[in-house]
């Protein structure tokens, strides 16, 4: 898509990148028919882009880490905040001139906190993108009670804890709103009652020493350990 006319415009819009550069011979003849040469290298370059389309999210209280890509363009890249500093800086995280994203959550949001990131080539080509980043809060298990029943049997187990549902919000049965799940070990729990305090679970059938671990919408809390205990016979003679 490129010509280049009698006066010595080169020009067009090119439509694909080039994995070598074009090499042309460009020839000038003057006004007395004196005529002169010299050959060109043309390089077509994929435009500056943000390659980076979403967010991990993030969880109060842990290290979070992200960078951004960028594609396209004249490398060095660099990345700068041109809205939503305020807002991420108020959740200590940050943005480097490398785009990296990082930072310890000191709050969950209500709703994701939006900015927008602008990259900047080594040509000065200038290209943005708005993101959002979800904080999410970390479930935490205070106590279990009880805490051990007979192997293979069923129990009625209570959890209590913090931030094990969103605030306010109590779901009881299926629970296809509350978004939260209790394993043992390896194995899912029947969750008869959930709030954002406490946990009223049935437990599944295992024998041993399981890790106990609450998920909240796809974050982890610590293990907690429960026992299915062995039985013990006694004989009298």
């Amino acid at each position: 898509g490129m010509t280049l006319s009698g006066s010595g415009v080169l020009s067009g819009t090119p439509t694909s990148a080039t994995s070598q550069p074009i090499s042309f011979t460009v020839e000038v003849k003057d006004g007395l028919g004196a005529i002169q040469s010299q050959t060109y290298s043309l390089t077509v370059m994929q435009p500056l882009a943000l390659a980076t389309a979403t967010l991990p999210k993030a969880t109060v209280g842990s290290s979070y880490t992200t960078t951004f890509l960028a594609t396209g363009g004249e490398t060095p890249y660099t990345y700068a905040l041109t809205s939503g500093a305020t807002q991420l800086s108020g959740e200590g995280m940050t943005l480097s001139g490398s785009g990296v994203l990082s930072g310890t959550p000191t709050s969950a949001t209500s709703q994701p906190i939006s900015f927008t990131v602008e990259v900047k080539d080594g040509l000065g080509a200038i290209q943005s993108q708005t993101y959002s980043l979800t904080v999410m809060l970390r479930p935490a298990i205070a106590t279990i009670s009880p805490t051990s029943t007979p192997r293979y049997t069923h129990a009625f187990v209570v959890l209590r804890g913090l931030d094990f549902t969103a605030p306010g919000l109590r779901c009881y049965g299926a629970l296809q709103n509350c978004g939260v799940e209790v394993w043992f070990g390896s194995v899912r729990a029947v969750v008869a009652y959930a709030s954002s305090t406490e946990l009223d679970v049935i437990t599944p059938l295992q024998a041993g020493t399981v890790p106990v671990r609450v998920v909240n919408k796809g974050v982890w809390s610590a293990p907690v350990n429960f026992t299915y205990r062995s039985y013990f016979y006694s004989s009298i003679r």
